[in-house]
């Protein structure tokens, strides 16, 4: 029972782990009468996800897009980063200011899911080198705590597209980009919820096998821990 409690504790932990980097974290849509321009854009970049849209018929006003972080090194992102680059180059005046009003929200963001990372991962370690796995609810707590802190930190992130504050022109440099839409909805994803559930999971995990540890075995822990009742 000892080893499937650490299999299983440890297991859950690094889920989340997966769940952060190869999910989908951010949703962003993008409003535009002229949508079909951008995916006719992406399919002279051979985007997979322009040729997905295209390929199913009619092209909507609007381009959804799910980002993750695995998806920001795919062949999808190098070509959009390509594309943003050319309007940047293409512009004459300077995005820098507009940039850096998203600089200290994204590192704090960035620095909560590096966190949460590091909290997964060392929870996954607790839960088979510690003697008293209490130590192992403790750091659960604690990814609990940021994954409360993630949707908070990218609220930071968000606002200044959602209020206009930051637009896809104003990120170029050339107002003639605003043809071409700006977003009109940045959210963070659902599937983030999935990793304070997770840690919960590894709670009740823990608690449940210490409870129905038979009485000597809860005794030796005890003893192993150094809290057992001297007499």
């Amino acid at each position: 029972m000892k080893l499937t409690y650490k299999i299983v504790a440890a297991a859950l932990a690094l889920i989340v782990v997966a769940v952060i980097i190869f999910t989908p974290l951010v949703y962003v849509r993008i409003q535009s009468v002229a949508a079909q321009l951008l995916v006719g854009i992406g399919q002279a970049l051979d985007n997979d996800v322009a040729n997905e849209i295209a390929g199913e018929g009619e092209i909507p006003d609007h381009i959804g897009i799910d980002i993750s972080i695995s998806g920001l090194f795919d062949r999808d992102a190098k070509g959009t980063a390509e594309l943003i680059k050319i309007f940047s180059e293409s512009s004459k005046s300077d995005a820098s200011e507009v940039i850096e009003l998203l600089i200290a929200p994204l590192i704090t963001f960035a620095v909560v899911l590096a966190l949460l990372v590091i909290c997964a991962i060392v929870t996954a370690v607790l839960a088979f080198v510690v003697k008293d796995n209490r130590k192992v609810i403790y750091s659960s707590v604690a990814g609990i705590f940021l994954s409360l802190m993630a949707p908070e930190s990218f609220e930071a992130v968000s606002e200044p597209f959602l209020n206009g504050t930051i637009t896809l022109s104003k990120i170029a440099g050339d107002s003639w980009i605003s043809l071409l839409g700006d977003i009109d909805k940045i959210e963070f994803d659902s599937t983030f919820w999935f990793v304070p559930v997770i840690f919960g999971a590894v709670i009740l995990w823990t608690i449940f096998y210490n409870y129905t540890l038979p009485a000597d075995e809860k005794k030796k822990r005890l003893e192993m821990i150094g809290e057992a009742d001297e007499k």
